[in-house]
């Protein structure tokens, strides 16, 4: 559940929507689950991979800390989590979106060393490989949920990836030579209501479900050679008259 209330903060946050008022705890689990799981897999298994090819702890804990090498990083150590801990806050607070690609792991990290030392999990798992992984996946997975909320609504709003609307929406003119970056985009639906982004003005319209008339939308996919322009900044959240649309066709 919280995992799931954080991948949707992350990605309706951009649009200045507080999705819980339009959500029960169902709908919560029903529309994060999908987009976490499909990409969190690939996820564990790197880090399964990962495991696997570091064959394991080669010395016992504590066992290189005399060596020449133990010696010199055991000095510069408190000089290396500093560096650490204010690279990845720059990141964080000065960051592109696509900072989120990387900080689920490098927030995460700290967590797992200090979980994993304190000796979490080791009774009921005893191997080492598979405690760290479980630790591991634990401790990335509610930051990675609230990024790839934040990386999913930024490719709505700069137009890299998205899906438009064909048919006509109640009380919004769309020109009829519009191509598909100027057309209304699908925010997300939930509940009885659907969400577009307007992308001529960056106004977000909210429209509820009335009757069975389909709502058509086509997918759209920039080309990673094409460039991509600025964010546009959201202002009020507009709401818009009711349409009629109870099916989603694409």
């Amino acid at each position: 559940m919280t995992v799931g209330v954080l991948y949707l903060w992350g990605y309706w946050s951009t649009f200045n929507v507080n999705i819980l008022e339009y959500l029960s705890l169902a709908d919560v689990i029903k529309s994060a689950a999908y987009p976490i799981a499909s990409v969190f897999v690939f996820l564990a298994v790197g880090a399964v991979f990962g495991e696997a090819m570091s064959g394991g702890a080669v010395l016992s804990p504590g066992g290189g800390r005399d060596t020449k090498a133990g010696k010199f990083l055991n000095r510069i150590f408190p000089w290396l989590l500093l560096l650490y801990a204010t690279a990845t806050l720059a990141l964080l607070l000065l960051g592109p979106v696509s900072k989120w690609n990387a900080l689920p792991i490098l927030l995460a990290l700290p967590a797992y060393f200090y979980v994993k030392k304190s000796g979490f999990l080791l009774s009921a798992l005893p191997h080492d490989s598979m405690r760290s992984i479980t630790i591991f996946l634990l401790a990335v997975l509610p930051i990675f949920a609230y990024g790839q909320g934040k990386l999913k609504a930024n490719d709505v709003v700069e137009g890299t990836r998205f899906e438009y609307v064909l048919s006509p929406i109640e009380n919004v003119t769309v020109e009829s030579n519009a191509t598909a970056l100027q057309r209304p985009r699908l925010v997300g639906h939930t509940g009885d209501f659907l969400f577009f982004l307007m992308p001529v003005n960056s106004t977000l319209v909210i429209q509820k479900f009335e009757g069975a008339k389909a709502l058509v939308l086509k997918h759209f996919e920039r080309p990673a050679s094409s460039p991509v322009g600025a964010n546009p900044s959201f202002g009020p959240t507009a709401s818009g008259v009711p349409a009629s649309a109870a099916q989603l066709k694409r």
